[in-house]
């Protein structure tokens, strides 16, 4: 599924070559411009779980929302193309979890967000899968992206622009979602660093794993803050 201003897309990516996912996700950019009124059913994703699955289960009560949301479940990822740009780490992360979130999935495992300016990020969904895989999956998209070729002209089968009935109901459930959102990342605060002395072959040497050495780092810096220990979802 690709995401872009509020709309969603099904794009075919099984036996597509890369330039095919390339003119798909073009034509995906171009036809979103036509849509100016998409109604942001996306928000609803970022809200809690219960409140979540009212709605859908209220969406869903339509057949043609019904199909359109199972090719939404079934799809491997979601591609976000994103109209900001972003011209930092700090920014970019900033637009990653504290946009307005409607235009993301967050019910999708994997969301590759591209932005106007070709920054990119990614946001997982923990659930279904640990960051093991997510670093997989980056390692094998930056070997990809180390080697680019120059497009070729392809034909493709036109993504399908996925179609939903929104009704009285389900506005106010868009609304709710919206409002909501909008007051949780209020609540946020992020700043991001990049530590370069040392690194996981360091911590080995010292004879720590360098998962454990991380936690009980973030684990100190809070009891140094705050005066106390903070509940950790992470072993160590």
């Amino acid at each position: 599924m690709v995401l872009n201003k509020n709309c969603i897309y099904y794009v075919l990516i099984k036996d597509q070559s890369l330039d095919q996912i390339l003119k798909s996700l073009e034509f995906v950019q171009e036809d979103a411009k036509k849509h100016h009124t998409e109604r942001p059913l996306a928000v609803c994703t970022a809200v809690h779980r219960d409140n979540w699955t009212a709605a859908r289960k209220h969406l869903i009560s339509n057949l043609g929302n019904k199909a359109s949301m199972k090719l939404i479940e079934s799809s491997a990822f979601a591609i976000v193309l994103d109209d900001n740009e972003p011209d930092s780490q700090m920014s970019s992360a900033k637009m990653l979890l504290l946009d307005e979130g409607t235009n993301r999935w967050f019910d999708k495992t994997l969301q590759f967000i591209v932005f106007k300016n070709g920054r990119a990020g990614l946001i997982a969904e923990h659930a279904l899968i640990d960051a093991t895989v997510v670093s997989r999956v980056l390692t094998d998209a930056l070997a990809l992206m180390a080697s680019p070729q120059e497009p070729k002209e392809v034909t493709i089968t036109n993504p399908e622009k996925l179609k939903f009935e929104i009704d009285g109901k389900m506005e106010t459930y868009i609304a709710d979602a919206t409002a909501f959102y909008k007051k949780m990342i209020g609540e946020h605060h992020l700043h991001t660093n990049v530590f370069s002395d040392y690194g996981a072959s360091d911590i080995k040497k010292m004879g720590f794993s360098p998962d454990a050495f991380v936690q009980m780092s973030i684990q100190y810096a809070y009891r140094k803050m705050t005066g106390h220990f903070g509940a950790t979802y992470e072993s160590v």
